[in-house]
């Protein structure tokens, strides 16, 4: 008759918890750990006879750990998605702005903020002057009395007197080898805007308008007037996706006079009016170097205006943009706006652009 063999896991210790458990087999490890330690094994030697328990230990260590890493990626990814969608819809976003400026002016009794609202910088860098308009910058336009007219103007001209010279300029043969230009109305921009394959998939930004239309929808406005449901109206938007952008750039090709060193923005601005007689001016801000106002139909009126510290020293300069003409703006020195004016279709392009 066989002996009867010894279980391996007594009743008590079945009975016992999970940290129990766990305590034990912490203990009995430690205690083979010294019996072959006392034995005259190295320790190389104990690593390598419990390498198929540790090598299993790993694996499942390994696999625990890119658990948690695909958990933490799709979190991350779902309020990636989240966030972009709420910035997205514009009453969300919208509501988003609300709250936030409710709670900054909540805090102003505890923490005045306002010193840091137009700071470049939430800590100073003593070492970096940026871009700074000195006095001596002021000189380009002390003695200017009007807005510069031009044509058949050189690279050289456009670079040295009026990109570099500071110095806004209006080019009145800019457009003579556009073609498009004479076809440009509402309806073409419609027919663009709502069938071109790539231009319909993509929204604008920076909606702009006396026309109150859902989400900023300029298609909603265009369609209204080609319906005839508007007749006064003004409105501008900037084409930020860089591929609808790029179609635009091909309606409305780089203008002759612009130097190789002028490189263009990936996005672009579509200025429409209509009867509107509007009574201030509109600004348009960009990040970029330098704007080019192109007027493809009808007219604008056009204002220049000189940054501090220049507006002490220089004045700010209006004009009347007629159909074929360009206004180029350097950033640096002009802040830059437009009037709609009353009477015919009016349609412009603008399109910022970088130097050095």
């Amino acid at each position: 008759m066989e002996a009867q063999r010894k279980p391996l896991v007594s009743e008590e210790e079945k009975k016992l918890s999970v940290n129990e458990k766990l305590d034990l087999l912490d203990r009995e490890v430690r205690l083979l750990y010294e019996f072959c330690k006392n034995s005259g094994f190295k320790p190389g030697e104990i690593e390598k006879a419990a390498a198929p328990f540790l090598n299993t230990t790993k694996r499942v260590s390994r696999r625990r750990w890119r658990k948690r890493a695909i958990d933490a990626g799709k979190i991350a990814t779902l309020f990636a998605i989240l966030g972009f969608a709420l910035f997205y819809i514009d009453p969300v976003y919208r509501g988003m702005c609300f709250f936030a400026r409710r709670t900054t002016i909540k805090m102003l009794p505890y923490w005045d903020w306002t010193n840091l609202y137009d700071q470049p910088c939430l800590i100073e860098n003593p070492y970096y002057e940026g871009n700074q308009i000195t006095e001596e910058d002021c000189m380009a336009c002390e003695s200017m009395n009007s807005i510069p007219v031009e044509e058949n103007i050189t690279h050289s001209v456009m670079s040295e007197l009026y990109l570099k010279g500071l110095s806004p300029v209006i080019v009145t043969d800019a457009m003579k080898d556009w073609p498009e230009r004479k076809n440009m109305n509402i309806g073409y921009l419609t027919e663009l805007y709502t069938t071109h394959e790539v231009v319909k998939e993509y929204m604008s930004c920076d909606y702009l308008s006396n026309i109150r239309v859902k989400f900023g929808n300029h298609r909603v406005l265009l369609r209204k007037i080609v319906a005839g449901e508007v007749s006064t109206y003004f409105a501008h938007w900037e084409n930020c996706f860089k591929e609808a952008a790029r179609v635009f750039r091909e309606v409305f090709p780089r203008p002759y006079f612009l130097p190789p060193m002028v490189e263009q923005t990936d996005t672009n601005f579509i200025f429409i009016s209509s009867g509107f007689n509007a009574k201030s001016y509109k600004p348009i801000d960009t990040w970029s170097s330098m704007l080019t106002f192109a007027q493809i139909k009808g007219q604008n009126k056009v204002k220049v205006t000189p940054k501090m510290p220049c507006d002490k020293m220089c004045e700010a300069f209006e004009d009347t943009l007629d159909e074929g003409e360009i206004l180029v703006v350097p950033y640096f020195l002009w802040n830059f706006s437009y009037l709609p004016v009353g009477g015919e279709e009016n349609i412009a392009f603008g399109v910022g652009g970088n130097f050095d």
